[in-house]
This record gives structure tokens, C-alpha cells and sequence, in this order.
């Protein structure tokens, strides 16, 4: 959960009560809450977020039916994607493991394994849980971004997007080492594709062919596995 409009602090605390208070779901964990770096060109100020472990006997798509009315009645708005919010819930991942994938609704959240602003306040509830299909659990990916990684860019056939891609994000993170990669090299531990990635094992990031978009979504993983958040 997360927020940076208004007194967010309530609101998570309020959006765990009424979390509380649906006849199908226990909460059984609350994470500390953590002030972390902005992710996209037009998130805002820094964002406050926290990690709640449920039981539920809720079916994935009414358990997002639930938590997107949450977000409603503490005022969030969908005018700006990836914009300032009151509030935002994701489900994150099922123990035992629930794979979903819907235009509404992907379980594990595809992009969980990289952000550390959902990484680190669900290692205070969930550190040693596996998430599958992914094979780590949520500490490996930890210790993962606290290491001095490395960003590749592949395209299944040369094209002059991956080079501009590259050279685009290279100026925003020089000390990141974010050069083209090709299969048989060593492997990034931030690997973003361009296109068709068939033959690619996860984890990786897919991006569009269009520049400025990919671009952007590239730095904005980037930003969000190199965020430090802060435990207040």
C-alpha cells in the first residue's frame, strides 16, 4: 500500500481497518511504513508505504474488486498514470502460489521483484517467503539490488532503438554500467528487453520499441531498484 496526497499515514492506517473488516479477510501482518522515492516522470513527492499480509478465502478478482473500493472511499483518482494518489493497493503474490494473468489482474505482481519500495516493507512481514514462479524469496531480491548491479538491453533483431535506449539511460545512472546485452554474455542482474523476448528466462523487463517510452520505463525501474527507503 501507498500513498503521497494528504495525511498518508492515516490513510494506510485506515485502509488496513477496513481491510480488517471484511468478513473474508484476517490481517495477520502490517509492515513499518517506509518514505520512498517517486517512481515516473509524474509521481510527485516522496511516497509513504507499507506491507500487509492477509488470509483470505476471497477469489483474486474479488479481492481486487475489494481493495480497489478501499482506494475509492479515501479519495483516489485515475486521471495520471503513475500520478500523485491518496492511496494505491497492489496484490503482490499467494502463498500457496495463485499464477494469474488477466488484463485486469497478474499474480505475482510483474514488476514486485525489482522495486524496492514494495521489497523492503514486505521483507519486515514476508522475507523468507518463496514467490513463485519467480524461485527466490522476497530476501534474495533484497540483497539482490544491494549489490553492485548491472543493466542490459536486449532486442531480438539489431535495431537502432536499443543503442538510443542505452545511451539515454546511461546519462541518467553513469555509475549503473547499462550497455546492449546479447544471450551468452553474463546476464544483468536488471535485464530490460525490447520486442520479442522468446528464449528469455525471467526475470526481465519488457519494454516498447517506441525511445522516450521505453526510455522512461527503463529509468523508472532503474530509479525503483536503486531507492534506499526509509523506515520513519
Amino acid at each position: 500500500m501507498g500513498g503521497n496526497l494528504g495525511d498518508v499515514a492515516a490513510t494506510l492506517h485506515g485502509a488496513e481497518a477496513q481491510l480488517a473488516a471484511h468478513p473474508q479477510i484476517r490481517v495477520k501482518a502490517c509492515s513499518r511504513r517506509y518514505r520512498t522515492t517517486p517512481v515516473g516522470a509524474d509521481a510527485g513527492t516522496p511516497f509513504l508505504n507499507s506491507a500487509v499480509e492477509i488470509a483470505t478465502d476471497l477469489e483474486p478478482l474479488a479481492l481486487l474488486d475489494y481493495v480497489q473500493a478501499v482506494e475509492n472511499g479515501f479519495g483516489r483518482v485515475r486521471t495520471v498514470h503513475w500520478g500523485p494518489r491518496t492511496l494505491d493497493i497492489d496484490l503482490l503474490f499467494a502463498v500457496p502460489a495463485v499464477i494469474q494473468s488477466t488484463p485486469r489482474l497478474t499474480l505475482p505482481h510483474p514488476h514486485l521483484w525489482y522495486r524496492r519500495f514494495v521489497l523492503e516493507p514486505l521483507s519486515d512481514i514476508a522475507g523468507d517467503e518463496l514467490i513463485a514462479p519467480y524461485g527466490h524469496p522476497v530476501n534474495h531480491f533484497m540483497a539482490l539490488w544491494r549489490t553492485n548491479w548491472r543493466v542490459g538491453v536486449f532486442a531480438s533483431t539489431a535495431c537502432a532503438s536499443q543503442n538510443a535506449i542505452v545511451r539515454a539511460a546511461a546519462e541518467r545512472f553513469p555509475d549503473r554500467r547499462i550497455a546492449p546485452w546479447t544471450p551468452g554474455q553474463p546476464r544483468p542482474e536488471l535485464l530490460a528487453a525490447i520486442g520479442d523476448a522468446t528464449g528469455i528466462k525471467p526475470l526481465f523487463l519488457l519494454l516498447p520499441e517506441d525511445v522516450a517510452t521505453a526510455t522512461q520505463a527503463l529509468v523508472d525501474a532503474i530509479t525503483a531498484a536503486e531507492d534506499t527507503p526509509v523506515p520513519i
